[in-house]
């Protein structure tokens, strides 16, 4: 089966290039989205559906996003209130209001995280994180995905990524050098690049979920789901 992206009924080269030509920011998006769109007809729906639980899932039973045991935090002069899934912190850091709700997306049980007020300090970030316990050897890699749906509206948002451990291998919207306002809503699976194998033992090590803004007046609604993190095995 042949499926091609489509993009001719949408992409405006006046509006979504640099010059005419090359892609800006929006241009991307309505890229990115059409080869979704095309890859999706030809991959099979049910994968990560029916992985994410399985017990290589190192997030265990806190992959779910039930109870409601977890906490939320701010380092800041900012607020972190709400509902928060058992083994899982929501974290601010610079003066935000981050307000929580357990929900469900896709049929799946959901966080969503609404982000307002001012942002004091380019780089701020609001951190949906979990921590689990591994045996992590020298050698070894890690890779983690999650299911997001990122409403229209936002302001001074600079990139969303999902990370696992400290290698600082992400997957991004954007860098934080590009501002996404204006993009319109996205929708999809984030997903890590493999992160660099191991130079040292480790027992845990945490999956992390950012939104990162620019300073100024901020805003942002996002919903996560289906977070999955695992040990890549030898030879994958």
């Amino acid at each position: 089966m042949k499926i091609a992206p489509s993009i001719e009924s949408t992409f405006n080269p006046t509006t979504d290039c640099v010059d005419g030509l090359h892609p800006n920011y929006l241009g991307a998006v309505l890229l990115g989205n059409s080869f979704a769109t095309a890859m999706n007809q030809c991959l099979p729906s049910g994968t990560f559906t029916a992985g994410y639980l399985n017990a290589d899932n190192i997030l265990g039973a806190n992959a779910s996003l039930t109870g409601t045991g977890g906490s939320g935090t701010s380092f800041s002069t900012g607020s972190v209130t709400g509902t928060f899934p058992t083994g899982w912190q929501v974290q601010e850091n610079g003066g935000m209001t981050v307000v929580c709700t357990e929900t469900t997306l896709n049929g799946f049980a959901a966080l969503n995280i609404v982000v307002s007020g001012t942002n004091s300090t380019n780089g701020s970030v609001v951190n949906f994180v979990a921590s689990a316990n591994v045996t992590g050897n020298i050698g070894d890699s890690f890779e983690a995905a999650a299911d997001f749906s990122l409403a229209s509206g936002y302001a001074n948002l600079r990139g969303q990524s999902i990370t696992i451990g400290n290698q600082g291998q992400t997957t991004n919207t954007s860098t934080q050098a590009v501002n996404l306002d204006g993009a319109g809503a996205m929708s999809g699976t984030l997903r890590t690049a493999e992160v660099a194998t191991l130079t040292s033992t480790i027992t845990s090590i945490n999956t992390q979920l950012l939104l990162t803004f620019a300073a100024g007046t901020v805003s942002a609604n996002i919903t996560w789901a289906r977070p999955y993190a695992r040990k890549i095995p030898t030879g994958q």
